[in-house]
């Protein structure tokens, strides 16, 4: 009974969740804004490809954008629906990695504020790479909570395949830290798992 409670719940957070970013994005009716120039980068960047940025993120973020236009051609409106579907992604994955690492309250509590943050669903119209940040973020979140779940339940084993997935999480939230100083969390979030278990 008590998994199905649970199941619904998560269920219709992640409804919540992803309904108020569309609503907002169909609703709101805003022109997308280029205000640092990203737009104009990525596709300066098509012609060329040659790198304009020297920001770790900054770079990451404009090939994606170059990337995506090459495919769906030099249009901006694409970029706001790519901006809001990675935003409803990186929420679900926070949430599902906030809930493995603090339970269901953690990652309800954590998730909701996140999800209705106004400042968050403005970034869903300005061409910025924070929502690229938080979906790299979300997902080494989420992999540290996978990894803290099954020692939790299995123990810590040395094994090749433990020491090679915490090598490349190392690498990964390195990487991470050398984009934004928000990556620290993570470095944070490890030595508490390790310690933990």
């Amino acid at each position: 009974m008590e998994k199905k409670k649970q199941r619904l719940l998560t269920t219709v957070w992640i409804l919540v969740a992803s309904g108020i970013r569309i609503l907002y994005f169909f609703l709101e009716n805003r022109n997308i804004s280029d205000t640092y120039e990203y737009y104009a980068h990525s596709v300066i960047e098509l012609g060329k490809k040659e790198p304009f940025l020297t920001s770790g993120l900054s770079y990451a973020y404009t090939e994606k954008l170059s990337d995506l236009l090459g495919f769906m051609g030099n249009h901006m409106e694409p970029i706001a629906v790519c901006q809001m579907l990675m935003q409803v992604v990186w929420l679900i994955v926070f949430f599902f990695g906030m809930r493995m690492l603090f339970g269901n309250v953690g990652g309800f509590v954590a998730g909701s504020v996140l999800a209705v943050d106004p400042w968050l669903l403005g970034t869903i119209f300005v061409v910025t790479p924070e929502n690229y940040l938080m979906l790299v973020f979300s997902a080494l979140l989420l992999a540290l909570g996978f990894f803290y779940k099954r020692t939790k339940v299995y123990g810590w084993y040395r094994s090749n395949g433990c020491e090679i997935y915490l090598m490349i999480l190392g690498f990964l939230i390195g990487m991470v830290c050398a984009w934004n100083y928000l990556g620290w969390l993570l470095v944070i979030l490890m030595i508490y798992v390790l310690f933990c278990n």
